[in-house]
């Protein structure tokens, strides 16, 4: 090795130098660029499925206020066809959008999971508008459709990486919004639903009213595990508490009052006498107020993903900037050594009789 170094000129010797330092720090280099690229990736991808996330959030809670109005038309309140009719069409438009949505994904798994429920729809709806179909019946087959539309709504967000957020505000926000406020909103919807089409028979059993406290109870559940998620969203971020903290409670206080109006009114209540439109609307009102806070929290996690795609564009390229720097850098300091090495070692092999001996 020695003999083979031995015959190259000293600013030969140089750039081998500088050639294995540049190969020493390409190697972190590149693994940093792949591993930033990849987390790049990854919230690239979590921004393109916010709305795809929120479209199936829409068909649920359009499929949610269905049930209740079915409650009530099936039930013979008078004065509801007609918003039960403008709500089917709105939910028709939501579920068309998202099945557009769905042949687009090329994914099996979401395009299978999506078919059960676009059918039970499509079958449900008919038969609620011919009115082919009872009280207990409508609320049972909503029922059953819904937690097939909310596993849909796991598998969107799973698609796009949501589930997977490393970083802890936006992580818990998102299990708020994608995975405990859904089933808050569905819990909410059976109270209403089940309570309705009691007050339109102005009727209930012992089972009605211990079927209806035990969704009550749910509610609660969901209800706190939503809290929970969410509090710790605003722990890690404090700009978010400021942003959702006085909505959410709002939905949070609504909440609860609508699950004493259900109790006082219905499960606890000799005579329901309580109107059904006028509970239905006070639980739609609690429910409209959870679907607010997760827009808003959107919005928010909208605005924390685009600034993190910022983020992560500037620091890979202040990246390559710095090391392109380092680069030019690096040969300028290479050559201005070389030449302050050679040079005299050239002025000094000019000298007449010049010899080690004699420096």
């Amino acid at each position: 090795m020695t003999a083979v170094l031995d015959r190259f000129l000293l600013w030969q010797k140089f750039i081998i130098l500088s050639v294995i330092a540049l190969v020493l720090a390409g190697i972190p280099t590149t693994m940093y660029m792949y591993e930033a690229g990849k987390t790049l990736d990854a919230a690239l991808d979590e921004q393109s499925g916010l709305g795809p996330a929120a479209d199936i959030l829409r068909v649920t809670q359009l499929t949610q206020q269905h049930r209740g109005l079915s409650a009530l038309l099936l039930g013979g309140v008078a004065g509801v066809k007609d918003k039960r009719d403008a709500k089917q069409k709105e939910a028709d438009q939501a579920y068309a959008k998202f099945d557009a949505l769905v042949h687009s994904f090329n994914d099996k798994a979401i395009e299978e999971a999506w078919a059960t429920p676009k059918r039970d729809w499509d079958e449900l709806r008919n038969r609620v508008a011919n009115q082919t179909i009872t009280v207990q019946e409508s609320y049972a087959a909503h029922t059953a459709l819904l937690p097939k539309l909310l596993a849909v709504n796991d598998l969107t967000a799973d698609k796009f990486g949501l589930s997977l957020d490393p970083d802890t505000d936006s992580y818990q926000l998102i299990q708020s919004m994608y995975y405990q406020l859904p089933y808050l909103t569905e819990e909410s919807g059976k109270m209403r639903a089940k309570g309705a089409g009691m007050l339109a028979k102005h009727e209930a059993t012992l089972e009605d009213r211990q079927v209806l406290a035990a969704i009550i109870g749910r509610v609660n559940d969901r209800l706190t595990q939503t809290h929970t998620a969410l509090n710790k969203a605003f722990i890690a971020n404090p700009v978010l508490r400021d942003k959702l903290a006085t909505q959410w409670g709002q939905a949070y206080d609504a909440t609860n009052k609508v699950m004493q109006l259900a109790s006082q009114h219905i499960v606890q209540a000799e005579n329901l006498d309580f109107p059904g439109t006028d509970y239905v609307e006070q639980i739609t009102a609690a429910i409209d107020a959870q679907f607010a806070v997760n827009q808003a929290a959107s919005q928010q996690l909208t605005t924390m993903i685009a600034e993190k795609i910022s983020d992560l564009h500037r620091t890979r390229w202040l990246m390559i900037g710095a090391m392109l720097g380092l680069i030019i850098l690096a040969g300028v300091a290479a050559r201005l050594v070389a030449r302050s090495v050679s040079e005299p070692l050239g002025v000094l092999s000019a000298l007449p009789n010049a010899s080690p001996t004699a420096i």
